[in-house]
């Protein structure tokens, strides 16, 4: 992650934040699971492509459970 721009958090060591010219991004990632959290999905898109470079993904879509959290997005804010 660090290869791509991204500082890791003091406080937990699996969250990472950057920020670009296209935004700013939060991953949170656990073994072999990752969430993003973007402003814009340019950023979203060059986190993608970045870690393709290193990595098989998968997209799951939208989160819907995390961490034994139900997670609800309010897209109209």
């Amino acid at each position: 992650m660090t290869e791509n721009g991204y500082k890791r958090v003091s406080v937990n060591h699996c969250v990472y934040v950057r920020t670009s010219s296209l935004g700013m991004s939060i991953v949170g990632i656990h073994v072999n699971d990752m969430c993003v959290a973007a402003s814009s999905l340019g950023e979203v898109k060059k986190l993608k492509d970045d870690l393709k470079k290193f990595f098989d993904l998968v997209d799951l879509g939208e989160v819907h459970f995390l961490f034994h959290i139900t997670v609800t997005q309010d897209h109209l804010a």
